[in-house]
């Protein structure tokens, strides 16, 4: 035994020694853990479990019965397919699979009517008994992390009344007093310039009084549809009806520290609400199938970081030019946004391009603004037993609140920046980046302030005339004015990525350092700074415990990668952008696009299942048991439907480390 930890929990030789090597790792990040809770001291075996990131997923001895229900689920799923596909419907199922996502957590009982189509059309009873029977007899049982040691931190934090939340800006973990975290929680919360106190009572009265609102509207618009249309109705009110819940709560808030910004006592919280369960959840969702479509418009709003490397990699300056670099933030624009302006410029914009979306169904301009009426004027949240409405601002956590907020800053910035002087413009969000001419400036800090003078958008600015970040890429100006790009780490970014021994597929494992290489390869755009950033990269992986094996074989496939061809457009999104904007791009990728904005239906079947790595073959067993069935069934037509399909095996979270300690 390599050393002895005090901790009240008796564990065993073998997670003793592995706690151990787990505590040696931790030494070399001492820096990630910040304890908010003085004066109390956080034992080293509280900061070593912790060092390996609220994300670790603990190796649990298997759960069968949500593996079946999972499983089950799978088959349900593959029979709904085949059973549209014998119909010549496949399209109706894209539509029923999404609303089921709706229903399965509030009004599973409202499927009981397709039990027997769901396990009759394919297989047999016999088909759970026998997966189950393969699961039990394939588990090994082991586990790096023991129970026992997180119990241990359970109970150290209940003693004295602290919580774990993971910090601001991936700066870590941090440990507070629960009474310092709710206090900075109400400080926000009692803000009347945003929220208005409530009670659950009002809150259930306001929802009540929402679903009635759209139950009448919707049975007016059936009653009206069928009065003057013959043929099968298909219209959004059938969407709209079946995404109101039965089960619902008010978005949940909680915090995170900013601990890289300077404090007294307790540091400031970025706000964050949650709005999984809301009433308006599936009604924002359908809003943003309806808003998104709409951002390709927008000449100078750019998708992700290829998108604007891909810009920059088109965008050449004069060599003899005087140029300066400026970035510009929006302040807290979520809260700040006008409703009002928010609801009538994403109308205009949908009145000005949705005739050339081929949505998959249509939407009137009044329904799309009842629909943004009922998404952002009944927002609610909740902390603890306490309810609050916002009554200004948009819905932070909300599905359609990121094209809202695009949609809306264009319009309200439709004027800004427009000058001669301006070579370049991009938007991300409500970051802006910009390269001006200097030449034509007379005084930049004068113009900014010029440029910047909203009715109620507030800004903060950054500019220097050689280099400056934006997003995750520093932007350097040489001396000719030739454009380098690099990859932008924030100082407080930690950079823990997830630990190796942590309790997902091996897989997944293996393409987090490969795809973390191919960021470096994209962004920068020297070779020899490309290299540079691998190694580092490499470096922090070994801390995570990786195995040399597997990083050099990473290595040796990122060196064979060219950079031109990762730029190359591949999202749909991202394509039919550079189309209507910068299509002398997709020219020079010789890249296609879809004229239509529709996407091609496919043939793959996700089976979405728990994961055990205790469980030896696991996708294998999956797999297997699905295919025999398939071969034995006795209808060729249903059997060649079925060997058509793609069953791909994905894994949903369980067991990491921060829903362990908050259970």
């Amino acid at each position: 035994m390599k050393k002895k930890f005090p901790i009240q929990t008796p564990i065993s030789r073998k997670h003793n020694n592995e706690l151990y090597k787990l505590y040696k790792i931790n030494q070399l990040n001492s820096d990630v853990i910040h304890n908010l809770a003085q004066p109390i001291q956080i034992p080293f075996y509280v900061k070593t479990i912790l060092s390996l990131g609220l994300n670790f997923s603990v190796a649990v001895p298997p759960h069968f019965k949500s593996i079946k229900n999972a499983f089950m689920e799978g088959l349900r799923k593959i029979g709904w397919i085949v059973h549209f596909k014998i119909l010549n419907q496949e399209s109706n199922f894209n539509e029923f699979d999404k609303l089921l996502h709706n229903f399965k957590k509030c009004n599973r009982n409202s499927l009981t009517n397709f039990h027997s189509t769901e396990e009759g059309i394919l297989f047999n009873g016999n088909t759970v008994h026998t997966f189950m029977r393969k699961v039990r007899s394939k588990v090994k049982f082991k586990s790096e992390l023991s129970i026992c040691l997180i119990n241990s931190l359970k109970n150290f934090l209940n003693e004295h009344n602290l919580i774990v939340k993971p910090a601001d800006k991936n700066a870590g973990v941090c440990i507070m007093h629960i009474k310092d975290y709710e206090n900075e929680i109400f400080r926000q919360l009692d803000d009347e310039t945003f929220y208005f106190p409530s009670t659950e009572s009002q809150f259930n009265s306001k929802m009540s009084d929402l679903m009635d609102y759209i139950k009448h509207y919707c049975n007016v618009e059936l009653m009206s549809y069928v009065k003057h249309n013959s043929s099968k109705v298909n219209t959004i009110a059938n969407y709209l009806i079946k995404l109101i819940p039965v089960k619902f709560h008010a978005a949940k808030f909680y915090i995170l520290p900013k601990i890289h910004k300077e404090f007294d006592i307790f540091p400031k919280g970025r706000p964050i609400s949650s709005t999984c369960q809301t009433t308006t959840k599936g009604l924002s969702q359908l809003l943003d199938k309806f808003l998104q479509p709409l951002l390709r418009f927008i000449p100078d709003l750019i998708i992700d970081t290829s998108h604007f490397l891909l810009l920059l990699n088109n965008l050449k300056l004069n060599s003899k030019g005087r140029y300066g670099l400026l970035t510009v933030d929006i302040e807290s624009l979520y809260t700040n946004l006008n409703v009002k302006n928010s609801k009538k410029f994403c109308c205009e914009l949908f009145d000005m391009y949705g005739q050339s979306i081929n949505y998959p169904t249509k939407i009137s301009k009044v329904t799309l603004r009842k629909l943004m009426d009922w998404c952002l004027d009944y927002h609610y949240i909740r902390f603890g037993q306490h309810y609050f409405y916002q009554h200004k601002g948009i819905a932070m956590g909300g599905a359609a609140s990121v094209s809202i907020a695009n949609l809306t800053v264009f319009m309200e910035l439709k004027t800004f920046f427009k000058g001669p002087e301006v070579e370049f413009k991009v938007r991300f969000i409500d970051d802006l980046f910009l390269i001006v001419n200097l030449d034509l400036i007379d005084n930049v800090n004068e113009w900014i302030v010029r440029e910047t003078n909203h009715e109620y958008l507030k800004f903060t600015h950054t500019y220097n005339a050689k280099s400056i970040n934006f997003l995750d890429v520093l932007i350097t100006l040489s001396s000719e004015n030739k454009i380098i790009t690099s990859l932008y780490k924030k100082p407080m970014s930690k950079h823990e990525y997830l630990h190796y021994d942590s309790n997902h597929p091996i897989c997944n494992l293996k393409s987090i350092p490969y795809s973390q290489g191919i960021r470096i390869l994209r962004v920068c755009s020297e070779a020899e700074t490309q290299m540079l950033e691998i190694n580092r990269m490499m470096s922090k992986f070994i801390k995570r415990n990786y195995p040399s094996k597997l990083l050099c074989e990473c290595f040796n496939r990122l060196k064979d990668l060219n950079r031109h061809t990762l730029l190359k457009p591949k999202t749909q999104l991202l394509i039919n952008s550079l189309r209507i904007n910068n299509p002398e791009i997709l020219q020079l990728y010789n890249t296609e696009y879809d004229l239509t904005f529709t996407r091609n239906c496919t043939s793959k079947v996700f089976i979405v299942m728990p994961f055990y790595k205790n469980i030896f073959n696991f996708s294998q067993i999956i797999r297997n048991t699905i295919n025999s069935d398939v071969v034995m069934c006795n209808s060729e037509e249903i059997r060649k439907l079925a060997l058509d399909l793609i069953y791909i095996v994905s894994y949903c979270k369980i067991n990491n480390i921060q829903s362990l300690i908050q259970s």
